[in-house]
């Protein structure tokens, strides 16, 4: 801040200029002048107060955990002290232990336990042609790497399912939720599951966390989020959270900048 070093004149011969003889004045003057600045700050408080928030990452997510039936302040607490960074890094090692290099990965598993890998973002086509093998309980396609799948954990009821989870077939998908091929497959899976093969039964969609840290930092924490979504609100919760997620990310890391 600049200060003025001028001199005052202190010539006596203007002695009306000076304040130390003008007592009155000096008195109704101060306390007006305090009055006028506080108007001004009280108005600059107001005015700020009245602009656009900063929109962050967790006022998304909470926004979101709002519109899937979350209690918010619950949800802030949750995602807040971290419990489920861990679960999210476990998850990513058993991705990998199945085979997942990248996203999304998916293992089909069929009636038999026979298990088919379906490594990106299928076509509907592809993915109903391997669900038809399973069905069939025919062999995994020639030349694919099976070794590795059934490093796979099982499905189990503390899984997050979308229908029935006595489907005889389940297709396991580990995804990345600033993945902008998981939210092209997000799609595939729910024309999916809309379709016969949901509505009839016979199979099952089962939700794994594989954010890939080193492409999308923030990704992990919106996995923690689902996960925070889905002990406050449970499995209808979680779905919810996750469609919302994938429907309204420009993906690449930038959920935060959703306008929703």
């Amino acid at each position: 801040m600049e200060h003025d070093h001028t001199n005052h004149d202190h010539n006596h011969e203007h002695p009306a200029h000076h304040p130390h003889h003008n007592g009155k004045g000096q008195n109704l003057m101060i306390p007006l002048s305090i009055v006028i600045a506080g108007a001004f700050i009280a108005l600059a408080v107001f005015f700020t107060n009245q602009g656009p928030k900063v929109q962050t990452l967790e006022s998304t997510l909470e926004k979101i955990a709002k519109l899937s039936g979350v209690n918010a302040s619950k949800f802030d607490k949750c995602l807040a002290s971290g419990k489920y960074g861990p679960v999210i890094v476990q998850d990513v090692a058993d991705a990998v232990a199945t085979g997942g290099n990248g996203t999304p990965w998916s293992i089909v598993v069929g009636p038999t336990g026979i298990k088919y890998p379906l490594s990106g973002a299928q076509p509907i086509a592809k993915v109903q042609a391997i669900i038809d093998l399973a069905l069939a309980k025919s062999p995994a396609p020639t030349g694919a790497d099976t070794k590795s799948l059934e490093n796979m954990k099982q499905v189990t009821a503390a899984d997050h399912i979308m229908g029935d989870i006595n489907a005889p077939v389940k297709v396991v998908l580990y995804s990345d939720l600033e993945c902008p091929f998981c939210k092209s497959f997000h799609s595939t899976m729910q024309q999916l599951m809309a379709s016969s093969y949901g509505t009839n039964k016979q199979v099952a969609w089962v939700w794994r966390n594989f954010p890939l840290k080193q492409l999308h930092p923030k990704s992990p924490k919106e996995s923690e989020g689902a996960e925070c979504a889905a002990e406050l609100g449970g499995n209808d919760a979680f779905w919810k959270f996750i469609d919302k997620v994938n429907e309204v990310t420009p993906s690449n890391n930038k959920l935060d900048e959703a306008q929703f």
